[in-house]
């Protein structure tokens, strides 16, 4: 199975645990996410069928 995961504009910045995701698009109004939300999130991803075989958005 996959899950294809597009950030909006990632910055270089400590983790904030503040992450909006949308399926198929960024979520509205879409703020940069870090790239230490990002990996938490996919992390997070690893065994868990949330999203599967989808393309999800993820913003700050």
């Amino acid at each position: 199975d996959w899950t294809l995961v597009c950030p909006g504009a990632m910055t270089e910045a400590p983790a904030t645990g503040d992450v909006r995701t949308e399926a198929d698009f960024l979520p509205p109004s879409s703020t940069r996410v870090t790239y230490a939300d990002v990996g938490h999130f996919v992390y997070k991803l690893l065994g868990s069928l949330d999203y599967c075989r989808q393309r999800v958005g993820i913003a700050g």
